[in-house]
């Protein structure tokens, strides 16, 4: 089913904000908030609910929306418990929980958690989502270019994907470079921002709700450039493919561990535990990394939907971008 997008930024009218040298892990769980849930100026909400929060505010739970996708959930937490300048955010997802603090160990289904944030000087953000999942984009202050160069930023993705599988019980997930397994602390490489044609992104249990993780990749059709700067723009031909997530490690002769599902059916037969799971929704990717020097943010009209650009990590050049009209089509 297709669902529309909305795109939230720091400089929409009434927009919540991150304050230069003063970004608190609070600052983030309020941005969410706002966004998946009350809405700020002219601009609706994506359509989730918050089930669960502390009450000092420093650990939230919400859940997308389930009329129109899974009804899934995922905890926002201050890493330390109080809520210091710079300090770090913790994510983690679950099909189900039910208080705002759970000990992780007894979740069914979980994801790996997903640090972000960590620095004081992260200031200009972006969330573009539906009522099924989002994307939050945040680059350093003095980031003017596409290019990073290592300073910290944050590129996440977090909801259902597209799966192939109908009705994928555990469809909702935490997608970042690195997001395999726990993470302690922040970095400018956990990040979408700094994706090879090969990334390990995140780990993923079986379709009918089963918790039976195994590690995911994405596989990109086209050369990235993640640490090669490449300035410019790109002619206006336009060479585009979705990728792929699929299981990390997958060959076609296995029979055994992570070549086979839980009922011992290999995965590149498997509905239970498929070798290619889905997409990322909304993103695709062009044929020709540049963009390095060029001004941040960049949007295009690719496929007749307009497309925002994903910045790079380092120093590269970027051809990942995310449909900012619909998605799940």
């Amino acid at each position: 089913m297709s669902l529309p997008v909305t795109v939230y930024r720091w400089d929409d009218p009434g927009a919540p904000q991150l304050p230069n040298s003063q970004v608190k892990p609070s600052h983030y769980i309020d941005i969410i908030k706002k966004c998946l849930v009350d809405g700020y100026g002219a601009k609706a909400s994506l359509g989730w609910t918050m089930p669960f929060v502390s009450p000092d505010g420093f650990k939230a739970v919400f859940r997308n929306s389930s009329a129109e996708a899974s009804g899934s959930y995922v905890q926002i937490k201050c890493k330390t418990g109080a809520d210091p300048v710079g300090g770090v955010v913790y994510l983690q997802t679950a099909p189900l929980l039910t208080e705002y603090d759970p000990d992780w160990t007894t979740i069914n289904c979980a994801s790996k958690r997903f640090a972000f944030g960590g620095n004081s000087r992260i200031t200009k953000w972006c969330l573009i989502g539906t009522s099924a999942g989002f994307y939050l984009f945040a680059i350093y202050d003095s980031k003017l270019t596409m290019k990073m160069g290592t300073s910290a930023h944050v590129a996440f993705f977090c909801g259902d994907i597209d799966s192939f599988v109908p009705n994928d019980l555990n469809r909702f997930t935490l997608l970042s470079y690195a997001a395999h397994a726990d993470q302690i602390s922040a970095s400018w490489s956990l990040s979408l921002a700094y994706l090879s044609p090969v990334s390990v992104i995140g780990f993923m249990h079986e379709s009918n709700g089963t918790n039976h993780g195994k590690i995911m990749e994405l596989l990109s059709q086209f050369i990235t450039s993640p640490t090669t700067t490449t300035n410019g723009v790109p002619s206006e031909f336009r060479v585009y493919s979705r990728p792929l997530i699929s299981i990390d490690g997958y060959t076609v002769t296995g029979t055994t561990g992570i070549n086979a599902d839980s009922e011992g059916t290999r995965i590149g037969d498997s509905s239970l535990h498929p070798a290619y799971r889905g997409h990322v929704p909304g993103l695709i990717q062009t044929q020709a990394p540049r963009y390095s020097d060029q001004l941040w943010p960049q949007t295009s009209m690719i496929g007749e939907q307009e497309h925002w650009l994903i910045h790079s990590g380092h120093n590269g050049g970027c051809n990942f971008w995310v449909n900012m009209e619909s998605w799940y089509d």
